[in-house]
């Protein structure tokens, strides 16, 4: 099989013989927890898949398991997107991504999908203070907990040795994908 083009510091076969990666593999499942939450049936599947996807691939990272990965992270982000207006916003987010993944080479993804989701959280911002004057608390707690998620993964990616950033990515993220539904 191909080498994946992302790789985390967890160490690889440690606790379990048959899963790379222990604890990002069994962290996924936090996508499954908030899945139980969402009321949109649509975002809800999308949260199953990735948790499984997820799983996948971190119990045997190779290049089509990142891909499975990779493709359920952009189901799910297509079913939080729901209006037109907010796709043509994003293409701004979306370039600047793009030279970022140039600059750093392959397996960017996470970033054009950051990038992706934020530039429609900024939109829905921009939205909410026109059309109502006031802040969403759902958006808001999204908005943060996706941040927070993201910085987690770029002191992985940049930084930081310790496996516990994916962990915690998975977990803040499921959090953000759920407050994100109820926008």
């Amino acid at each position: 099989m191909f080498e994946p083009h992302i790789t985390f510091n967890e160490p690889k076969y440690v606790i379990d013989p048959n899963i790379a990666e222990f604890f990002n593999a069994w962290s996924s499942f936090s996508y499954f927890i908030a899945a139980l939450f969402i009321k949109n049936n649509k975002i809800a599947t999308s949260c199953v898949i990735l948790a499984i996807s997820s799983f996948m691939f971190h119990a045997h990272p190779n290049l089509s398991t990142e891909m499975m990965d990779e493709i359920s992270i952009l189901i799910v982000v297509s079913n939080l997107i729901g209006k037109k207006g907010e796709l043509d916003f994003c293409l701004f987010f979306y370039l600047i991504s793009c030279i970022f993944s140039v600059h750093y080479g392959g397996g960017i993804i996470y970033f054009h999908l950051f990038s992706i989701i934020l530039s429609v959280q900024i939109y829905r911002f921009i939205s909410i203070v026109i059309d109502e004057n006031r802040i969403n608390r759902n958006f808001s707690c999204s908005l943060i907990l996706f941040i927070s998620a993201f910085f987690f993964w770029l002191l992985e990616q940049f930084t930081v040795t310790f496996f516990t950033c994916h962990v915690s990515w998975h977990i803040i993220s499921a959090g953000a994908i759920y407050y994100a539904s109820k926008v």
